[in-house]
């Protein structure tokens, strides 16, 4: 890499670690008070505490279950929508995880993480710092990134008793997500002045057991698929990695814009890909774990978001709702008569949760 790009890498780095800190600034000068009791009527089905800064997700055992993380609290559903689990909590900026039997919701900037299961179980856990992200493997180990004094970062890893069992400090990058895979291998998004990076860990040993490099490029997400692959994407590319950092296949979006993505597929990768950075989704995407193009389609009419669950996709249109397999052959297709609705997350075939403003709404179809 030459210096003068080097040089530009490094204030974009810096720019975006100053709005990043200004943001969480602003945020807490003018952030809302969190409800102190809940306009919650836990008999209702997908009944949402009336908070703000809702964020979803869905646990990923066959029968899905809708996880909500507000402003408030958490709230896990039962697959009818009764509240299994409500934790009421203040959250300023909240992020939410899930894995097949329970789920973690976590206040981004502040030292407030919580765990809540399936049977109903809460417990809290005190993280290293002020958390940074937080994801879940499917058996429920927690890998959580925090910031840590005189570190870029640090990631702990919890198991399913929510106990600490690995702990790695980052001197030398900053590290924006890391996930466990249900073999027990750790995984942590980097990025330092050179670009972006993937380290990998086994978790009895500190030192990195493959890593992978992109100078010059910056990654936003990463996740483990179902045959321990890591799914690593940046603005122009999906980049599927082995156990050992070697790339075992991607898909580059060809000058094309990413708009939306979903990882939760089982075996497969989904992206939602606009001609312009504004526009609106012209293609959407199935791929394998090695990259390979399962199903490539002209989006449909409308595009707003993608779900994926098991080894279905679903696409919310405005009031109109196509369901695929995930080689993009639509298997379904349903009219949704309410307007307003903010997201459709799947379930499982035929079955989805529409979300609203404070409420969401069972839809089979």
């Amino acid at each position: 890499m030459n210096e003068k790009r080097s040089s530009a890498l490094t204030h974009v780095l810096l720019a975006a670690i100053v709005l990043v800190v200004a943001l969480f600034f602003v945020v807490t000068l003018v952030r809302r008070s969190a409800a102190k009791s809940a306009a919650v009527n836990e008999e209702a089905p997908y009944t949402l505490d009336n908070s703000a800064g809702q964020v979803f997700a869905v646990t990923t055992g066959k029968a899905g279950q809708l996880v909500a993380a507000t402003n408030g609290g958490v709230q896990l559903f039962s697959p009818e929508g009764q509240s299994v689990a409500h934790e009421l909590m203040s959250f300023k900026q909240p992020g939410v995880t899930a894995g097949d039997h329970a789920a973690a919701a976590y206040d981004i900037g502040a030292e407030t993480l919580v765990v809540a299961d399936t049977d109903g179980n809460v417990s809290r856990i005190k993280p290293a710092g002020a958390v940074i992200s937080a994801r879940m493997n499917s058996e429920g180990w927690l890998a959580v990134v925090t910031e840590a004094p005189g570190y870029r970062a640090v990631v702990t890893v919890y198991d399913n008793t929510r106990k600490a069992v690995y702990v790695w400090y980052s001197g030398s990058s900053y590290v924006l997500t890391a996930a466990i895979s249900d073999d027990r291998t750790l995984a942590a998004l980097c990025v330092d002045e050179s670009g972006g990076s993937v380290q990998i860990f086994r978790l009895s040993d500190e030192n990195p057991v493959g890593t992978f490099t992109a100078p010059g490029e910056l990654f936003a997400d990463l996740s483990w698929t179902d045959d321990d692959h890591i799914a690593a994407v940046s603005p122009s590319r999906v980049v599927f990695l082995n156990e050992d950092g070697g790339t075992a296949g991607e898909y580059g979006f060809n000058g094309q814009s990413l708009y939306d993505y979903a990882r939760e597929g089982s075996g497969f990768f989904t992206v939602a890909l606009s001609q312009y950075r504004s526009g609106s989704p012209t293609r959407l995407i199935t791929l394998s774990p090695k990259g390979e193009v399962l199903g490539d389609i002209e989006a449909p009419e409308g595009l707003e978001s993608v779900s994926a669950h098991g080894k279905q996709v679903l696409a919310l249109c405005g009031r109109h709702l196509i369901q695929y397999n995930q080689q993009l052959e639509q298997m379904l297709a349903a009219d949704i008569e309410q307007t307003g609705v903010r997201q459709a997350l799947l379930l499982e075939s035929g079955k989805c949760v529409l979300v609203f403003d404070y409420s969401a709404q069972a839809f089979n179809y």
